[in-house]
């Protein structure tokens, strides 16, 4: 039988791993439009299943409501220490695991030399750190912002922000929210493979090896 070289081995993980990593995504996973019924509500009127979504809320001062029905929309103000906006939660199932490709936002504000914001950022928070997803202008005018994201694993439970930088005035910024949308995968956490774990003890070999190669070189 032939031989395997470390060589073939990292190649054909490497393989493995993209081919476990390019999965297509883009299902709805949480959809905001602020109308139950004809009425207003804070909650998602769209949810996966194996994930819950919570209240929108303000990140640091009073949500208020805005427009009448059938175009409900949230409204914070306040943007003069830095930046402001809406925050809300996504909890997924335990042993399920998100993978998030998009978003959907309908959103304005009152930008300019007094007011503010003049962008929107959104972003989500772990434990650990908050991670960037995408940003833009805002205008004065109802604007849909959307677009694909680098598919991002998550577990457990994550808070997501959209926030609203550069405003400078308390009394006149103001940033206004229709319609927010996620897309993602919601998906049992895979089992390793064969393969993977394979691939895991075959990596691990050729490290202890390379490192009892160079210890063998040290001259005394």
């Amino acid at each position: 039988m032939k031989a395997i070289n470390n060589h073939s081995i990292r190649i054909g993980c490497t393989i493995l791993y993209i081919a476990l990593s390019n999965t297509a995504f883009g299902s709805l996973i949480a959809h905001y439009t602020f109308d139950e019924n004809g009425g207003f509500t804070y909650s998602p009127d769209v949810t996966a299943s194996n994930m819950a979504a919570s209240e929108i809320r303000s990140q640091k001062s009073t949500i208020q409501t805005t427009s009448e029905p059938p175009d409900y929309a949230v409204l914070v103000y306040d943007f003069t220490s830095g930046s402001n906006g809406f925050a809300f939660d996504i909890s997924i199932d335990s042993g399920y695991q998100l993978a998030l490709s998009g978003y959907s936002l309908e959103i304005a504000g009152n930008p300019g030399p007094v007011g503010g914001p003049d962008k929107w950022h959104l972003s989500y928070a772990d434990s650990i750190s908050e991670i960037l997803l995408s940003e833009g202008s805002i205008t004065q005018f109802k604007t849909t912002n959307s677009g694909s994201l680098t598919p991002r694993i998550l577990a457990g439970q994550s808070t997501f922000l959209i926030s609203g930088t550069g405003g400078i005035d308390a009394g006149l910024g103001a940033m206004v929210l229709w319609e927010l949308s996620l897309e993602g995968d919601i998906a049992v956490i895979p089992e390793p493979t064969v393969s993977a774990l394979f691939c895991i003890g075959a990596l691990f070999h050729i490290g202890k090896k390379h490192n009892n190669d160079n210890r063998s070189r040290i001259i005394v």
